[in-house]
């Protein structure tokens, strides 16, 4: 079976930049919000599959190519990026999948989006600081976090992060200890974002941006019908933050896959988008009575 025919579009958008994405499938709107850094084709297979029942919309996040390294976007940007593109779609009611650092992205959008948001859905969702949790108990995660710390304070390390990244040399613990928590077959997608010397400052600074804003008021608030995937075999991002972000969402459901990792839309890509595809089906395919999700602190 041959997969859904992509659409892709471009327009320029508020800062006079070209903003791209790409649409497959026709029917409800699924606007799908990727990680930072990473290729929306990793979703390629989760695409076909959603794409038989619904319009599909998704996004690389701006900032790491030559052009874009002089954004300096913050997750309000991203999010502005993801209002502006269902806005160029025409997109009037729409359903959102969010995936790792996309999580702040989605849920920041979904606040102005209001009441065109129908449901929210998360899969390996870092929703890292929340609170009551405590510290991160994923080493990578907490690895990144002081590796970007490091990066924004002494720009010039940035070339020799990608070095290290890269595979070519490993002086850093942290950088050591994070490439091996990666299997060999992820690793390209992973250090997707240490490719450049431009690449990693973008991503130094969003990555303690990220860690700068707290999701539990943007989880409080939440009233739309939500689902949370735990990823349990996930060593990226700790996946005992999904079962306690599930628990801040008024009536969210909740479902822990063990053999889940963080990369499951390519290892399982029809199991998670039966879940996802069930969990919409649930909620009205299309015909969901949302309620806005209300506006931060």
């Amino acid at each position: 079976m041959s997969g859904a025919e992509r659409r892709i579009h471009t327009f320029d958008c508020r800062r006079g930049r070209p903003l791209s994405y790409v649409e497959a499938g026709s029917g409800p709107d699924l606007a799908i919000v990727n990680a930072y850094g990473v290729s929306s084709k990793l979703w390629d297979r989760v695409v076909d599959r959603l794409a038989r029942d619904y319009r599909v919309i998704l996004w690389n996040m701006r900032g790491f190519t030559p052009s874009e390294y002089d954004l300096k976007f913050t997750i309000a940007d991203h999010a502005d990026d993801m209002v502006e593109i269902l806005d160029h779609a025409g997109a009037r009611r729409m359903h959102v999948l969010a995936y790792c650092s996309g999580t702040k992205v989605g849920l920041d959008a979904c606040v102005k989006l209001g009441q065109r948001v129908q449901s929210l859905s998360f899969v390996g969702g870092n929703f890292w600081p929340l609170a009551g949790y405590g510290p991160m108990n994923s080493r990578f995660a907490t690895n990144l976090h002081k590796l970007g710390q490091m990066v924004k304070k002494r720009n010039f390390m940035a070339p020799i992060v990608v070095t290290m990244m890269t595979g070519k040399a490993s002086a850093l613990p942290m950088v050591a200890e994070n490439l091996a928590l990666i299997s060999k077959e992820y690793r390209d997608l992973v250090v997707a974002p240490f490719a450049s010397k431009g690449a990693v400052l973008t991503y130094a600074d969003l990555v303690v941006n990220y860690y700068e804003v707290d999701a539990t008021p943007y989880l409080d608030r939440v009233t739309v019908p939500t689902f949370v995937i735990g990823a349990g075999a996930d060593a990226i991002v700790d996946p005992e933050l999904s079962p306690a972000a599930a628990a801040r969402i008024r009536g969210a459901e909740y479902v822990a896959v063990p053999e889940f990792n963080h990369f499951c839309m390519i290892e399982a890509p029809d199991a998670l988008s039966e879940l996802v595809a069930g969990f919409l089906a649930r909620t009205g395919a299309g015909d969901v009575a949302a309620t806005p999700i209300q506006g931060t602190a």
